[in-house]
């Protein structure tokens, strides 16, 4: 199974000035490992707010029930892909609590020119997968408001009429037929894609 590893970085892009913030945000969680529930969840709401920078959105909810649902797939993905991961890879997971609250500490204290150059190197290494990604998990994203913002916007706006232009020519029978494992680890490797050259793949 090929499952994401984690970051070398929180933020992958953000620069040695951004960095150091991070190092001095405040730990937020005790020594003990959190369960598995809250670190599918915490891995989903992680993504989530990448997504959500790169759209263009600054970490604000816009479509709250879109973005719920992009949670619940890629923490099912979690759950569902937990049991077979070593003792490494359960380790890097466990992570993603503490990196999440460390992003939600530290953007707010950004300058908008640092949000705005982050926005567009997100967008940058978010696109590939996008444009990569089944129709159901462009449909999705789309509808979340989660779809890389910028110079990106006519080839995204293409792919999601190529999508919705297959749907309609299948009589709108695949889009309730969708396997909900396969589409959480279909967005799970929208996230970490070979395409993607800042996020490792690891071998399980």
């Amino acid at each position: 199974m090929r499952l994401p590893q984690f970051p070398r970085a929180t933020f992958f892009a953000l620069g040695s000035a951004t960095l150091l913030l991070l190092s001095q945000a405040t730990p937020i969680h005790a020594a003990s490992g959190p369960d598995l529930p809250t670190i599918a969840e915490a891995y989903g709401e992680y993504w989530l707010f990448v997504l959500n920078v790169a759209a263009g959105n600054d970490g604000q909810s816009v479509a709250p029930a879109g973005e719920q649902a992009v949670v619940n797939k890629l923490a099912r993905f979690v759950v569902n892909s937990y049991r077979g991961m070593n003792s490494v890879k359960r380790r890097e997971f466990a992570q993603y609590p503490a990196r999440r609250d460390e992003l939600y500490q530290v953007w707010p204290t950004l300058r908008v020119s640092q949000r705005s150059q982050i926005q567009q190197e997100w967008a940058a290494e978010m696109e590939p997968g996008f444009l990569a990604a089944s129709c159901d998990v462009v449909d999705m994203l789309s509808r979340a408001f989660l779809v890389p913002a910028g110079e990106f916007s006519d080839m995204n706006y293409n792919r999601l009429l190529q999508c919705w232009s297959g749907q309609q020519q299948s009589s709108g029978g695949a889009a309730g037929g969708v396997d909900q494992n396969l589409a959480a680890s279909t967005l799970s490797s929208v996230l970490a894609t070979e395409h993607i050259g800042v996020m490792a793949i690891a071998n399980m």
